[in-house]
């Protein structure tokens, strides 16, 4: 029996859970600065404040092309931010389809494809969590990442980009000489 679909579950949660710490490591200071005149006029209202951590949760989604949804429009946050934004994600989620096919015995590039995409068993549960626990509901106002996007994105991310990565490891492997063991 194999333990690639676990070691890919692992991986996969690993990866958001690092996607999101980088997004509050590189952004959460911004984000507390740009909130602060927003939750001054919620608290004069009576309204409870948007927490930093959840505002870093909409730019993680909005760096996979999930944009906000609130009153019948979506906002991407990121819309002028650098391309290279988006590429977070994947290449998080290459990384770690590589690891995922390099911890198990894949050395071609369609065994380490297959051992790539279960990230995805980690990752999309995660990202669909993700939309309830990011959601902000002030009064009539509800503000979350689009709920059908982050599902499409939490699959498509993790299959693409894991089987790349572990496409990529496996190919690798392949090609490297075997080694002699040591006495």
């Amino acid at each position: 029996m194999t333990r690639t679909p676990l070691r890919g579950a692992v991986a996969g949660a690993l990866t958001y859970a690092l996607g999101y710490a980088l997004a509050y490591a590189t952004s959460s200071g911004d984000i507390e600065d740009e909130l602060a005149a927003l939750n001054f006029l919620l608290g004069v209202f009576g309204q409870d404040a948007v927490p930093t951590w959840t505002a870093v949760g909409w730019l993680a989604y909005n760096a996979m092309y999930v944009p906000l949804t609130y009153w019948n429009t979506t906002q991407n946050l990121l819309a002028n931010a650098s391309p290279l934004v988006h590429l977070v994600p994947g290449v998080l989620l290459a990384l770690a389809g590589a690891g995922v096919a390099l911890s198990g015995t894949a050395r071609t590039p369609t065994a380490g494809a297959r051992a790539g995409v279960t990230v995805t068993l980690g990752f999309l549960p995660l990202v669909a969590l993700g939309v309830f626990a990011f959601t902000v509901t002030r009064g009539d106002l509800t503000v979350r990442p689009d709920p059908a996007l982050a599902v499409v994105a939490g699959a498509l991310y993790p299959l693409a980009s894991g089987a790349l990565g572990g496409a990529l490891a496996g190919w690798l492997r392949g090609r490297a000489p075997p080694t002699r063991p040591t006495n």
